[in-house]
């Protein structure tokens, strides 16, 4: 039996559905966007759009609108989704039964309408007395528009006051027309026409004509001007110039279209405000653009403010360690039409470089500002090998003597130099205090903040207070050996100071906490191996606090600190790199993380209360600091041996993506190619064929498999071939090399419409259809009759709700980073249209009970969005029965805190359902989340097993 893990390592990015309006509050103007299966919420402020919630959902969402009853003054976000159920949402849920079409009139009256094949689209009317619907159908005579009254009271149909026969062959639009105009729009392919039972008025712009408008959006609450998207990215604007008749009644004058620009290919369109527009699209990066009054040098009145990334549809991808560091990167086949792209997809953080420089032999960098007054650094201190080197982003560059580390407090900094210790004012540059090693001896090690300083002289540490214009010294002390790290960082309330030193020591290779001032030993972590600490910190992740030690070989001990106690417990271990690593605290979206400079740089960071190592898209960073300028606001200098660069950080727990767009055009009827046994395998339409390179160099025939309706996806495995046909399912062939032909062992006889395949190992194979499931056919090796031996047996059955376009062996994450490891088995993701990445791996009998005991009960607790019973939505196909196993709630149980977690699971209501973990359990559930699920996310995964 094969027992399979599914999880999402890239939540959809292609948009599809997007509305504005007052949502979380009346005062509140909201942008929401429908990705799939998700709900992102986003509040519109003069800076930009800022995320207040995204929410998953247990359906795909088809169609989202507004409306406001008149008993509210929130306005609900309408959503249907495509397994029948529709969510009515003020942040809580109801469920109702719906169709496949929302209508909403004026006064909220929510109706539902089965589209079928004659019926193109329909929209209810403004301003009439009785709900009023106007929709265009087609018969044999061609396309026509009517209008319908709904009698609530008879509960159907009545006819309507106006309708217009034979209008264009391929009008496929209806937008409603508020007041005072009133009636309806139609769009067409060559020609835009309105009616409103009185007034017909046609116009056919040639601009239009070069392609399919596919979308639209109202820009005035009184229906004057329309935003209109059509399949090549064209953006239109459609005014209805009015008119003023005698009496004052306002007419429609003219209709006018104007082309404004070129934005990606909308799915959607949404007007926000003061001339912003929000794109989505399905095929490209969906954007935020502004529309001005007059245009650019191209003759455009678009200009792109921020655009969000969209890895849909994934036609195709691969998996490559490009740095041969252990770490998969994924380059996938994105877009469509003038959206087509190669993304280049990794786990870790991405550096946008803004500027950099060559200075040879730098060992250290620290900001400063150059003035008391200033709020953002200046000034950027760099320790080079015989010259320290002030650069500023305003004026000068000019040198002093070598130093170790600065620190800026208030109007004056603090300087530590290898002979002494400085109080500098910021202004006047004025020596205000200094302090020496009473012996005249080097200072070694030195860690400071902004009240405190404490040094180390060979074994001696002395401990200095910072008071108003003078350095004080405390106290000392003398370790059993010499010291070679320290830190000093204020952890908990006590911000400005701290209570605890950190000091890691040659020789016996160990890590002491010791209570300041008076240096007295709090706890000892001897660290072992012949491996001497370089770099030693104290940090705070989630509120709870941390101890990190790196060692000289790229190793890394990190602890659970007691600031109390100073007791250090949960000791681990991680590798990171092979050089020595040096760690720096920095913020990003006022979270604190930690950069581990080394020859693989890494970023640091805490989800549910579990460290995170995501690599940087740089090769080597030997010393980094945060920099906060106006010219480089919100940003780090980087420094190796040679360079220093200045560049600002990615998102944290965010995919680095990359875009090389490159383009070739090929001709033929080739479905899929692999290379197999030093041969090329190819399908192509029914036939499976194998090539051989002969000495002629030219390809040669070798042998063929005829019995397919369509092979459309190859993979391979030894002498093992695994086809999907186009509605056959899954067939297993065998490559006999000695005759030098083809064999067909099993074959999946269940009529699957497939759109990927894979081999997951010998005797079991993955595929997916068009019905957005996914399922697992296992090979019988051990029958007893060649009939049965000839079926391949459906052992996993699952509903994922996405249409998957590839799957590829692999992982993006770096293997082997801690000492535990999870309990899964090979590794293979796929891609879907709606650019989700997700991966499937293979557990245990032991896992995959335990997981689905912990699903079942967590079941009975967790509520999901909408009240969409957890079951319904994973279940495999409701066009076919079969057994099949739901997606799981891991994920949300390992959101939940400790106390959270035990809540959920000893609730006193459910006490049959009460299950205790280990901690051996409940870490390595979090390490198998945290294995694969790569974003964050806010509405939580969906894990699940199959």
């Amino acid at each position: 039996m094969s027992y399979n893990y599914v999880v999402t390592a890239q939540k959809p990015t292609a948009v599809n559905a997007c509305v504005t309006g007052h949502f979380t509050s009346a005062e509140d103007l909201n942008l929401l966007i429908a990705k799939n299966t998700r709900l992102e919420i986003y509040v519109v402020t003069a800076e930009g759009l800022r995320p207040v919630k995204e929410v998953g959902l247990y359906g795909k969402i088809a169609v989202m609108e507004l409306f406001r009853p008149k008993v509210c003054v929130r306005t609900h976000p309408e959503e249907l989704s495509l397994k029948q159920a529709s969510s009515v949402r003020k942040y809580r849920l109801g469920l109702t039964r719906v169709g496949d079409l929302l209508l909403i009139t004026g006064a909220a009256l929510l109706t539902r309408c089965a589209l079928n094949s004659q019926v193109i689209d329909v929209q209810f009317l403004y301003g009439c007395q009785a709900p009023t619907v106007c929709f265009i159908y087609q018969d044999p005579q061609g396309r026509h528009v009517k209008t319908y009254e709904v009698s609530l009271r008879e509960k159907e149909f009545n006819k309507g006051p106006w309708k217009q026969e034979n209008v264009e062959a391929e009008a496929s639009m209806v937008i409603p027309v508020p007041e005072p105009f009133g009636g309806a729009i139609i769009i067409g392919q060559e020609s835009i026409t309105y009616h409103n039972g009185d007034k017909y008025l046609a116009i056919a712009p040639p601009t239009i004509k070069q392609s399919t408008i596919v979308c639209h959006n109202r820009v005035d609450p009184n229906g004057s001007r329309y935003l209109l998207g059509d399949m090549e990215g064209r953006l239109f604007m459609l005014l209805l110039e009015k008119e003023e008749l005698m009496d004052g009644a306002v007419v429609l004058k003219d209709l006018h279209v104007e082309l404004l620009g070129e934005t990606s290919i909308a799915e959607c369109l949404t007007y926000l405000d003061n001339g912003v527009v929000f794109v989505g699209s399905r095929l490209g990066d969906s954007q935020l653009v502004k529309l001005n009054v007059d245009s650019n040098d191209q003759g455009s009145y678009v200009a792109v403010m921020e655009t969000f990334t969209n890895l849909g549809p994934i036609v195709d991808m691969c998996v490559v360690d490009l740095e041969r560091q252990g770490q998969g990167q994924l380059v996938t086949c994105s877009g469509a039409f003038k959206e087509g792209s190669l993304r280049i997809i990794r786990n870790g953080i991405g550096i946008h470089e803004h500027a950099s420089i060559d200075l040879p032999g730098i060992k250290g960098a620290v900001k400063c500002s150059s003035s008391s007054s200033r709020s953002t650094a200046s000034v950027l201190e760099l320790s080079r090998l015989v010259k320290h080197t002030a650069v500023s982003f305003t004026t000068h560059t000019h040198t002093t003597e070598p130093y170790c580390t600065v620190v800026v407090f208030t109007c004056v900094c603090v300087q530590i130099t290898s002979v002494s210790v400085r109080l500098v004012t910021q202004d006047s540059k004025a020596l205000v205090s200094e302090w020496k090693e009473p012996q005249g001896k080097n200072i070694s090690v030195a860690s400071c903040n902004s009240t405190q300083v404490v040094l180390a002289v060979g074994r001696v540490l002395y401990y200095l207070q910072i008071l108003t214009g003078e350095l004080k010294q405390i106290s000392s002390t003398e370790m059993e050996h010499e010291v070679a790290c320290l830190d000093i960082t204020p952890l908990g309330e006590s911000a400005g100071e701290s209570s605890i030193c950190a000091v890691g020591l040659w020789t016996d290779i160990s890590a002491r906490l010791l209570k300041l001032p008076c240096f007295s030993p709090l706890h000892k972590e001897m660290l072992g191996g012949e491996i001497i600490p370089r770099s030693i910190l104290m940090t705070t992740f989630e509120g709870s606090h941390y101890l990190l030690c790196a060692l000289g070989d790229g190793a890394l001990f990190y602890f659970g600190l007691d600031i109390q106690t100073g007791v250090l417990s949960e000791r681990k271990k991680v590798t990171l790199g092979t050089q020595p690593t040096v760690l720096r605290t920095f913020r990003s979206l006022s979270t604190s993380n930690v950069f581990a400079c080394s020859d693989r740089p890494t970023v640091i960071y805490s989800s549910n209360h579990k460290l995170v190592f995501s690599n940087v898209n740089l090769k080597e960073v030997n010393y980094m600091c945060p920099l906060n300028s106006e010219g480089y606001p919100d940003s780090l200098a980087l420094a190796n041996n040679s360079t220093l660069t200045i560049g600002t950080i990615d998102e944290i727990q965010k995919l680095h993506i990359r875009t090389t767009v490159a383009e070739k055009e090929v001709k033929g009827a080739v479905y899929s190619m692999v290379e197999f046994n030093g041969k090329l395998l190819a399908s192509i339409n029914s036939t499976v064929r194998l090539y051989e390179w002969t000495a002629e160099k030219e390809l040669r025939t070798e042998c063929n498999h005829y019995n397919n309706i369509m092979a459309l996806y190859l993979k391979t495995k030894g002498d093992f071939i695994l086809v999907g046909d186009l509605m056959r399912s899954v067939l297993l062939l065998a490559y006999k090399p000695m005759e030098g032909s083809f064999e067909e062992i099993a074959r999946d006889f269940n009529p699957n419409w497939m759109s990927a395949v894979e081999i997951l190992d010998d005797d079991n194979f993955l595929g997916a259809e068009n019905a957005f499931n996914l399922f697992v056919c296992q090979k019988d090796s051990a029958a007893t009759t060649d009939e049965e031996r000839q079926h391949l047996q459906e052992v996993g059955l699952f509903h994922l709700g996405e249409f998957v376009n590839v799957f590829s062996h692999g992982s993006l994450v770096l293997q082997n980073l801690g000492e535990s490891s999870t309990p899964t088995q090979g590794s293979v993701l796929f891609g879907t249209v709606n650019g989700m990445i997700g991966l499937v791996t293979s557990l245990s009998e032991s896992w995959y009970s335990l997981l689905l005991d912990l699903q079942n009960r967590l079941n009975k607790v967790i509520k999901s969005v909408g009240k969409i019973e957890h079951s319904l939505y994973p279940s495999f196909s409701l066009m076919r029965s079969g057994s099949s196993l739901k997606i799981k709630l891991i994920h949300s149980f390992l959101t939940l805190g400790s106390e959270g977690r035990q809540s959920k699971l000893f609730f006193p209501s459910l006490a049959p359902h009460c299950v205790l973990l280990s901690s051996e359990h409940l870490y390595l559930l979090v390490s198998l989340s945290l294995k694969h699920y790569i974003c964050k996310s806010v509405g939580g995964a969906k894990p699940a097993v199959m």
